[in-house]
């Protein structure tokens, strides 16, 4: 399906976009060593993620060091394991960190679209490029793609931001690859379904089961669901 689109250069959603895929990268090197089960446990911090610069992060973790690589560059920023506790954020304080930064700057950029009686979405891919996409009278099919890292669309003229069933499945999608999540834009406020974790069979399966047993999911429905790796933002 063919959409009028625009393709958009920030540098500030580039930031961000980079310190996720440097997360992205300490997940894979944590878990390289450590089974689901434990990596879920394990007490782990992060230091200089969140800084003004990144030039080193310390990564903390009582069993992480020994069987993980104590030294590795990734993206020209050195990441420096350490046995022991240490300051630093934990990784969902990371993520919760950085997904809000992306939240608010998209909803910024997509407000101004919302006494269109057409739909618009933004995606962010892993890149950091956005992609402004235009759809249709109040329709718009989130595309599937391997590499998208974030999406959020509007509601026009709709007050209660709410997730159509279509809504949902395109936002397990995006979940399920690695993603954030997705956020609805409405006039009365904004809601999301982010991850703060690596997904879940037993979530992706909640998830699922969600998605069959309802049609419009509104911000009580999807706290009542009660998420463990996900979780539910209303802006």
């Amino acid at each position: 399906m063919n959409y009028r689109h625009e393709i958009i250069e920030d540098r500030y959603i580039k930031n961000v976009v980079g310190r996720v895929r440097i997360l992205f990268h300490i997940e894979d090197l944590i878990e390289s060593c450590l089974i689901e089960e434990k990596t879920q446990d394990t007490d782990i911090k992060i230091h200089g993620l969140l800084e003004d610069s990144i030039s080193r992060i310390m990564v903390y973790g009582c069993d992480i060091a020994e069987s993980c690589r104590y030294r590795d560059i990734y993206e020209g920023v050195e990441i420096v394991f350490n046995c022991g506790k240490g300051d630093g954020y934990t990784i969902s304080e990371i993520y919760r960190f950085l997904e809000l930064k992306i939240v608010k700057n998209i909803i910024e950029n997509l407000s101004k679209y919302l006494s269109h009686d057409r739909e618009y979405l933004m995606m962010i891919l892993l890149n950091g490029i956005i992609v402004l996409l235009e759809g249709f009278e109040r329709s718009i099919t989130i595309p599937s793609l391997e590499d998208i890292l974030f999406v959020a669309h509007t509601h026009p003229r709709t007050w209660q931001p709410v997730f159509s069933r279509r809504d949902l499945i395109a936002t397990l999608d995006v979940i399920s690859k690695r993603g954030l999540g997705s956020c609805v834009v409405a006039v009365g406020g904004t809601l999301c379904i982010l991850r703060e974790r690596a997904l879940t069979v037993e979530e992706y399966e909640k998830f699922e089961l969600l998605i069959n047993s309802i049609s419009v999911a509104t911000r009580d429905t999807l706290e009542m669901v009660g998420f463990k790796t996900l979780y539910i933002l209303s802006i």
